[in-house]
């Protein structure tokens, strides 16, 4: 027997939220270019807004992991489900985020050169900008004592 669901989804959401970001509310990467990091080019505003939404949301995930674990024993299993929730809208905005990277700037097609070259994939930096990121050995925390 098929179950009905009635209301509205998240997915049907989704368009209106990201609609009612303003330009004023953009969150900003933040983290400079790297020195061996090439600039593919600038976020369109809808990659702008789906990024703050990331950060929106990965931020209200932070915040309830913490009030999850400092909560009294039996309340602890009142966070499990929406924690669960909004663990699972993140992971999924940010693949749409990185595959809507990866359609504006025609990376499917250059990871085969990539890889030869030692790219091992993209990121985002300050003032919006989009790099390739090559492999090295040590975390990106590093590269300023470097």
């Amino acid at each position: 027997m098929k179950k009905e669901v009635s209301g509205t989804t998240w997915l049907d959401l989704l368009p209106r939220e990201l609609e009612l970001i303003g330009e004023d509310e953009l969150i900003d990467p933040g983290d400079p270019m790297g020195r061996d990091e090439e600039l593919i080019g600038e976020m369109t505003l809808n990659q702008k807004k789906l990024y703050t939404l990331l950060e929106k949301m990965s931020k209200e995930l932070d915040e309830l992991t913490v009030q999850a674990k400092y909560a009294p024993y039996k309340e602890k299993e009142n966070y499990v489900s929406k924690l669960h929730e909004i663990k699972d809208k993140v992971d999924v905005i940010k693949e749409i985020f990185y595959i809507s990277l990866k359609d504006h700037f025609g990376i499917w097609k250059q990871i085969p050169k990539w890889q030869e070259d030692g790219v091992i994939g993209i990121g985002v930096r300050a003032d919006f900008k989009v790099v390739t990121i090559k492999g090295r050995g040590y975390s990106r925390f590093f590269e300023r004592f470097f």
